[in-house]
């Protein structure tokens, strides 16, 4: 488990998220390439375009990456977002709480994670409660 420190959030709240091994194997690969493109300290995706080379990847080109490899798999409604949503549904499907749901992802209100949620043909129990 990762602990996502309150100072690095949207809205300040601090959380902690599985991290397995295989993402441990892939994190390690990508740093000992990171490590050929800067040896700064910063953030963690670089560009690797011959304009920015070594520069911070922007949330703008992350989108336009995302969107391209989207569009090449044939699934036009993927998004950066789409996997936070899958990532909520996932749990709700395996019996996790709404309540855990909602801490997980760091909402403050169950009502934020609702949106989350798709759960084809169901409601999910007591929607209209929130934290």
């Amino acid at each position: 488990m990762l602990r996502v420190r309150a100072e690095t959030t949207k809205n300040r709240l601090e959380r902690t998220v599985p991290y397995s091994a295989p993402t441990g194997v892939l994190l390690a690969d990508y740093l000992r390439h990171r490590s050929r493109l800067s040896q700064a300290r910063g953030p963690l995706l670089l560009s690797e375009s011959r304009r920015n080379t070594g520069q911070p990847v922007t949330l703008w080109t992350w989108s336009k990456v995302v969107r391209r490899a989207a569009l090449a798999a044939g699934l036009s409604r993927f998004s950066t977002h789409a996997t936070r949503h899958l990532c909520l549904t996932d749990l709700a499907r395996m019996g996790w709480e709404i309540h855990a749901i909602a801490t997980f992802a760091g909402h403050r209100h169950t009502d934020s994670t609702l949106q989350y949620i798709h759960l084809a043909g169901r409601r999910w129990p007591h929607a209209a409660v929130s934290s």
